[in-house]
C-alpha cells in the first residue's frame, strides 16, 4: 500500500516539534515533561488525522524506559482507522523524533535533579520579589 502524506505536514511536523522542543527546555520536573509531551502530541494528531474520534492526552503518552519512548493507548491501537494511517504514513518517525527529544530533556532532569530545584527556587525568590 502507498504510504499516506498529508497536506502541509512537514511544516506541521517543524513547527510542532520546534514547539515541543521549547516546552520541554522550559519544563522543570519528569511529571509535567510527560504531560507537555501527551498534550502536544494529542494536539498535533487531532491537527492533522481526519478521525471521527478525538485523541486525548491519555491515548499518547511519554514512557522514557520504552524502547521507543512513547505508548499508544489500547484505544488508538484497536481503531482500525487510526491504526492504518500510523502503518502507512511517515507518523511513526515522527512520534520517534519527538519522543527522542523528549527523552534528552527527561535525562537531564532525573541526572540533575538539584539544577531543577535551584531553578524553581529561583524563579520564586524573583516572583516574590515583583510582587
Amino acid at each position: 500500500m502507498k504510504t499516506k502524506t498529508f497536506k502541509n505536514l512537514e511544516v506541521k511536523e517543524r513547527k510542532l516539534l520546534s514547539k515541543l522542543r521549547m516546552q520541554v527546555s522550559r519544563t522543570s520536573n519528569t511529571t509535567d515533561l510527560g504531560q507537555t509531551f501527551s498534550q502536544t502530541m494529542s494536539q498535533f494528531f487531532n491537527d492533522v488525522l481526519e478521525t471521527s474520534f478525538t485523541i486525548s492526552t491519555k491515548d499518547i503518552q511519554f514512557q522514557p524506559g520504552q524502547k521507543d519512548r512513547f505508548i499508544l493507548s489500547q484505544r488508538l491501537q484497536a481503531s482500525a482507522p487510526f491504526m492504518e494511517t500510523w502503518t502507512h504514513s511517515n507518523l511513526p518517525h515522527f512520534m520517534s523524533k519527538a519522543a527522542n527529544a523528549t527523552w534528552h530533556r527527561y535525562k537531564h532532569l532525573s541526572n540533575h535533579p538539584e539544577k531543577t530545584q535551584l531553578k524553581i527556587r529561583q524563579a520564586n525568590t524573583l516572583n516574590s520579589r515583583a510582587h
